[in-house]
């Protein structure tokens, strides 16, 4: 049973909008910024898929209705759990209203299409999990636990003394028990209180309860798993409270939880809802938690699904994963996974990838891209550009107009030349991000089109140039001084400097020029600015990078920042 769509009209601050889900995925993406309702999301499933009421203060109009829609598809085992109820075309489909008109009433439930009323059992069917990255490890995964995650250790203990007919004998010497409980009682009967109320030390003779005070979790190093790390400690408390959940639909014994094949294979219905499991979690960490609970809730891991055949003859789940994250680690390159939250003048919209489509070259470049642009998904705004200088450069020019990326959630990204640009636009213009982009001219000509703005000279070496070569020569030597290993002493063929300036840019061929030229020549007998000019556009031209972006940057003034980047800054601030 998965969740496809999903309209809610009223609950905390989400209203009126739909959420498509894919059905075809394992998993789902809720991200974006915080308090956008990421996580009310999976509050809402916890009180649909529990059959408990919405409270107070889910009602963001407490003389307002609460109304939910939720398409779920079922697998072909599954039709059937609605009785004949469908969305009248396709059978694995169903359309149900969830709805609770004041604080005092119940949710109630019902077919869309005929207004037939749905048990919450058949509701129920769904169960859904939801974990919570603030749990306590520690407090949960104990073998004497008598709930949660704890009970389910406890019981594997209680498992094995049933099927193998176990007793105190088999594990404890009783004489040495009562030798202990005669010492033990002998002192303390001297003390006043247990000597009153006839109070002694017994022995439990209850090897379920015993046993497991006496087992531990601990690692290789014979370190407790308090001392594992929380990450570890996570990883562990996920994958039990699945367990857990399984043990507790079978100790029910509901007749509608358990679906049957026709050649007699066994499955349970199975929603999980994650909520920041990133915590924790090194990047690594993060995608091999998420492949691997794709795999057990795909049954394709067979160790897990040894472990549900053994211990509750259980073959397999029927269901999907929806996480909330902060962490880009977790995404993949299928964008119809994605379902990003984000505020528009206070109010909190949303977008689904599986809304959309792209064609088969978009698609590509989006595969090729992903990696880079997916920090965006969390962003306020982005700024696309094609090179590496760029990329160095910009935080430290934002810096000196007063500006922050990381306060103001703006993303900075590299797309590796010009036809990365429009690609990345597209994407980001179909999930509503902001963005704005800067190419170099080259040989465009034409006027500026947003979001894209060009160079006013040919490119970003020129525009450095152009803008400092009269006001402030001493930053571009500057630059060279520090990220050169010859410093003042580097010199440039002439024919270096030609098969920059002639053959790539376009210049003039620059033939009054020695065989070898030097920075300190230029900087201190030039006579001619052109000299100067040339020598440095080359040397810029060769010395591109993300440091010595970065070393323009810090040094450049902010009066001399060329005027077009200034603009594209402004202007994402501005739009984020």
């Amino acid at each position: 049973m998965r969740i496809d769509k999903l309209y809610i009209d009223e609950f905390k601050n989400l209203r009126d909008f739909t959420i498509d889900l894919n059905d075809s995925s394992m998993h789902t993406v809720l991200l974006g910024q915080n308090a956008a309702g990421k996580s009310n999301l999976l509050d809402l499933f916890q009180i649909i898929f529990s059959n408990r009421s919405f409270s107070h203060t889910d009602f963001k109009d407490v003389s307002a209705e609460i109304l939910i829609e939720i398409t779920v598809k079922l697998d072909d085992i599954e039709i059937g759990n609605f009785e004949d109820l469908c969305d009248g075309v396709n059978p694995n489909f169903i359309n149900i209203v969830c709805k609770q008109e004041t604080v005092d009433d119940n949710i109630e439930f019902q077919h869309k299409e005929t207004e037939i009323y749905i048990p919450a059992s058949r509701i129920r069917a769904a169960n859904f999990i939801h974990y919570n990255s603030l749990r306590n490890p520690i407090q949960e995964v104990q073998f004497g636990k008598s709930k949660g995650v704890g009970k389910f250790l406890n019981n594997i203990v209680q498992k094995y003394l049933k099927d193998n007919s176990l007793t105190n004998s088999d594990f404890l010497n009783e004489d040495k028990i009562n030798e202990l409980l005669v010492f033990v009682n002998d002192n303390i009967v001297k003390i006043k209180t247990f000597n009153d109320f006839d109070i002694s030390a017994v022995s439990d003779d209850k090897l379920e309860s015993l046993l497991p005070k006496i087992l531990v979790f601990e690692d290789e190093n014979n370190n407790p798993l308090s001392q594992s790390g929380y990450g570890i400690q996570f990883l562990i408390l996920i994958t039990l409270s699945i367990l857990e959940k399984v043990e507790n639909i079978i100790n029910k014994q509901v007749s509608n939880t358990i679906f049957e094949t026709s050649d007699g294979k066994k499955y349970i219905s199975l929603i999980i809802g994650l909520d920041e499991p990133e915590v924790h979690l090194h990047p690594y960490m993060q995608r091999s938690l998420i492949k691997y609970l794709n795999k057990v809730i795909s049954n394709s891991n067979s160790e897990f699904g040894t472990l549900l055949k053994d211990l509750f003859n259980i073959d397999g789940f029927l269901g999907q994963i929806i996480l909330v994250t902060h962490s880009p680690n977790i995404l993949s390159n299928d964008y119809k996974q994605i379902i990003r939250f984000y505020k528009d003048n206070h109010q909190t919209k949303i977008i689904s990838g599986n809304s959309f489509e792209f064609d088969v070259q978009e698609s590509k470049h989006l595969h090729i891209l992903f990696t880079f642009i997916k920090e965006s998904f969390f962003s306020r705004g982005v700024i696309l550009v094609e090179g590496d200088s760029e990329y160095g450069s910009f935080p430290y020019f934002a810096n000196k107009l007063g500006y922050e990326f990381d306060d103001l959630g703006i993303c900075l990204i590299q797309t590796g030349g010009d036809g990365g640009i429009q690609p990345s636009i597209n994407i980001l213009n179909k999930f509503s991000i902001p963005v704005v982009a800067i190419r170099d001219r080259d040989n465009y000509i034409g006027t500026h089109a947003e979001p894209i703005y060009f160079t006013d000279k040919r490119d970003f070496e020129e525009e450095l140039i152009e803008a400092n070569i009269e006001n402030d020569i001493d930053f571009l030597k500057n630059v060279v001084l520090e990220y050169d290993p010859s410093g003042i002493d580097r010199k440039l063929e002439k024919d270096s400097i030609n098969k920059r300036l002639f053959t790539k840019s376009g210049i003039s061929k620059y033939t009054n020029i020695t065989t070898l030229i030097s920075a300190d020549l230029y900087l201190r007998n030039c006579s001619e600015i052109n000299d100067f000019r040339y020598f440095y556009l080359s040397w810029y031209s060769i010395n591109k990078g993300i440091l010595s972006g970065a070393i323009i940057g810090e040094k450049i003034k902010q009066q001399n920042i060329p005027n077009i980047y200034k603009t594209v800054i402004d202007k994402i601030v501005e739009l984020s």
